[in-house]
């Protein structure tokens, strides 16, 4: 595989914004050309490394290090020279190109010369030379395989990239990739019965996190809650996190963050993939099957990625709480085409189909309770860039996304919804007297509609402009500084101002400070899934203002080296939050059954800290552990911060690779401690959720072009249920299935295989 897994980790998405239009510099301190949506260069990553000889282990000083095979456009440092204890340091764009790599060709006097492919996600290499009368059979980077990338601009945006190809096979959807890895950041369970998620960052909800594909907001509405299982895992080649306030490129609800989920991007050589899994408890025949294909290659200049999966699981009243089944077809498809050498189009289509029934064995002796969620979406996405100069473009983006949801929960809820969404945004980019500026704007539509339920449909829009100036200051210093400006239909207009300062003392250390303003209108879906599921009625609250937040963070990354082979990246972050406005449901309206939200006159305070450390020993072994600590209190009626409720406020997440790419050997162990939440009203009358540990294991053997794996997810067989039932009767007789803390399922085990039918890479 051209990009193996190293580690899995938590999502510690560290501070701030830009998550695909930053532009770099170089050490010289110019502006590098305007991206493309291929070269997608939005920021710098430092490459650390150690060259010693074969024979005898000693470090080869004065090598010189060479990037080769990159054309004109490639904006990192072109070569490196090797210091007496053989190290050297490379500076290089965050994403070199669709292929995710470089290749660096190493020489000394009295070696043989050395070339190596680095992946975009490596950070640290150790290598060796042999001499020259030594015959070298292959070529093998033996150093640290990392499965993130750090965008070193103003702002730090963190990227995954092999942890999500890796795992794509046995995490049928995107929400289960997501909430495979972190105690923290991750995708949340919104309801148990029919399995519904949305993301969440730093504890808050999920509609103060935007989420994006390829850029464009996709995800509002019904597809908060029901859209992630509708996109295709192995469709995915990055997901890209910035937690806090987001740069100006990102508005109405970017308050807790950040994601962008990248779709993988055809390339020159064509591929086809295929994977499939089976997955159940372990004592009765599998209930879980995936099967997923890719392609991506060329068909004369146009570029082509195309990406289907088949998902179908089924649950056991006779061993579960509740039973979750589920049919699922979805697919990606896209082309990307070089109109000529400046301009450059791209074509997205996404369409899937899913059936959902969640079974509840039945309360007071009444028959199995059963709900069933019915879903097809489709997105079409065009996007074209157009280069003028070397530093300079024009971008043009438009969107047009549906999904429709039949919903039965009994006869009185059962409804047909229907969400179609339009965006469009135009960007131009240009470098002036030093500055990097981005100006443009954008326009978003949002509408639902339902005959049966006609209280659960809006319509809204929201016009933006766009300011944004990053100015280097030196090699050390760049300030980035952006202002926005939205009127919502609803909520009106409102201004966000925001900005960021990086300050590199040296080449491996890395500190930043970010302030800015974040706001959303009404929390469309925040609560509205108990609405639909019959639990409250929902009345739209007209007058509903903005929820303004302020948010300040701070981070710091420091990367060295112990030794001959072993490295360590280290990274701490701190921030507080402020949220003004905070949408809260009516008190005298949920006392009488329906949800009316109205925006709460006691401010909202999220303060919390991250620290992560990730060594890597040797040639084979790597390993992370990560620390957070959250506080989400809102002010009560006495003026002291009350915790609120399914926020974790400790959680530790570590993990343990190794890997041997001679013997195609990968074994990994991943897992996370999840403190106490506090509750919300509950028939259990618990105040808040006991700790939970969560364990994953995984070992895959490759045998060339094929590889085969098998694992276990929830080890330690951890269920939310033993302390407290995942559904519940409400006294109005609906059934009642969202509050979720922990595991909803016991354990699980999958084996399957990937296979590449061909290209790729030889032992892959």
């Amino acid at each position: 595989m051209k990009n193996r897994l190293r580690l899995t980790l938590p999502l510690w998405a560290l501070a701030c914004v830009q998550l695909h239009a930053q532009q770099p510099t170089t050490s010289g301190g110019t502006t590098p050309p305007a991206e493309s949506s291929q070269t997608a260069a939005t920021g710098t990553t430092l490459l650390l490394g150690r060259i010693r000889s074969a024979g005898d282990g000693t470090p080869i000083s004065g090598a010189t290090i060479r990037v080769v095979g990159v054309d004109s456009n490639y904006t990192g440092q072109q070569g490196a020279i090797t210091r007496a204890d053989g190290t050297f340091t490379l500076q290089r764009p965050a994403q070199t190109s669709i292929t995710g790599s470089i290749t660096l060709e190493i020489r000394s006097i009295g070696f043989a010369t050395k070339t190596l492919t680095v992946a975009d996600t490596m950070t640290l290499v150790a290598t060796t030379l042999q001499e020259t009368e030594t015959l070298q059979p292959t070529v093998q980077v033996t150093g640290i395989r990392r499965q993130r990338s750090v965008e070193d601009a103003c702002c730090r945006v963190e990227s995954l990239q092999e942890e999500v190809q890796q795992h794509a096979p046995f995490s049928p959807s995107v929400g289960e990739v997501l909430r495979r890895y972190s105690s923290c950041t991750s995708a949340r369970i919104s309801c148990a019965i029919d399995n519904s998620s949305s993301i969440r960052l730093r504890g808050l909800e999920p509609t103060y996190v935007k989420t994006l594909i390829d850029g464009m907001p996709v995800f509002s509405g019904l597809s908060t809650f029901y859209g992630l299982s509708l996109i295709p895992a192995g469709a995915l080649q990055t997901i890209k996190i910035s937690e806090g306030a987001s740069s100006g490129l990102h508005g109405n609800g970017a308050v807790s963050g950040v994601v962008d989920l990248l779709l993988r991007q055809p390339t020159e050589i064509s591929e086809l993939n295929l994977t499939a899994n089976l997955a159940g408890d372990g004592v009765s025949a599998p209930e879980g099957r995936d099967v997923g294909v890719g392609y991506t290659g060329m068909a004369g200049n146009v570029g082509i990625a195309a990406f289907g999966a088949f998902n179908q699981h089924h649950g056991d009243l006779d061993r579960e709480a509740i039973a979750r089944n589920y049919t699922r077809f979805s697919g990606v498809g896209r082309a990307n085409i070089m109109a000529d050498d400046a301009t450059e189009l791209t074509l997205t289509a996404i369409g899937a189909g899913e059936s959902r029934e969640g079974i509840v064995a039945g309360f007071s002796g009444q028959q199995p309770f059963r709900e069933s969620v019915d879903l097809a979406r489709y997105d079409l996405m065009l996007r074209g860039a157009r280069s003028f100069t070397e530093t300079s473009e024009l971008s043009i983006a438009a969107m047009a996304s549906g999904i429709h949801a039949t919903h039965d929960a009994g006869e009185l809820t059962a409804s047909e919804l229907e969400q179609k969404v339009m965006f469009g945004n135009i960007l131009f980019r240009t470098e002036l007297a030093g500055n990097n500026l981005t100006v443009g704007g954008e326009f978003r539509s949002d509408r639902m509609e339902s005959e049966q339920r006609p209280d659960l449909a809006y319509d809204y829009s929201v016009g933006s402009l766009i300011l944004q100036d990053e100015l280097p200051l030196s090699e050390q210093v760049g300030l980035l500084g952006s202002v926005r400006l939205d009127n919502h239909s609803a909520a009106g207009s409102i201004i966000s101002p925001r900005g960021s300062v990086r300050y590199q003392p040296t080449a491996n250390l890395t500190m930043r400070l970010m302030a800015g303003r974040g706001f959303k209108g009404q929390a469309l879906f925040d609560e509205h899934h108990l609405s639909v599921d019959g639990v409250y009625r929902w009345r739209n609250n007209t007058e509903f203002g903005f929820e303004r937040s302020t948010t300040l963070n701070y981070d710091i990354s420091y990367s060295f080296m112990l030794g001959e082979t072993a490295g360590i990246d280290a990274n701490f972050n701190a921030y507080w939050t402020a949220i003004d406005g905070k949408g809260i449901p009516q008190p005298d309206s949920l006392a009488a059954g329906t949800l009316f939200m109205v925006n709460s006159s006691r401010p909202t305070r999220l303060t919390g800290m991250e620290l992560q450390i990730r060594p890597n020993i040797g040639e084979h072994l790597s390993g992370s552990v990560g620390l957070a600590l959250i506080r989400y209190a809102m002010q009560d009626a006495a003026g002291s911060y009350q915790q609120l409720p399914l926020a974790p406020r400790a959680n530790l997440d570590a993990s343990v690779m190794y890997e041997d790419h001679e013997q195609g050997i990968t074994a990994e162990a991943w897992g996370s401690w999840i403190g106490a939440q506090l509750l919300p009203s509950n028939p259990s009358n618990l105040a808040e959720s006991p700790a939970y540990t969560m364990l994953n294991i995984r070992v895959e053997k490759a045998f060339g072009k094929l590889a085969i794996y098998a694992g276990a997810m929830n080890l330690l067989d951890q269920q939310q249920e033993r302390t407290m039932p995942l559904a519940f009767e409400t006294s109005n007789r609906a059934v009642d299935g969202s509050i979720v803390w922990g595991p909803i399922e016991g354990r699980e085990f999958f084996a399957g295989l990937r296979w590449t039918l061909f290209g790729g890479e030889e032992g892959s």
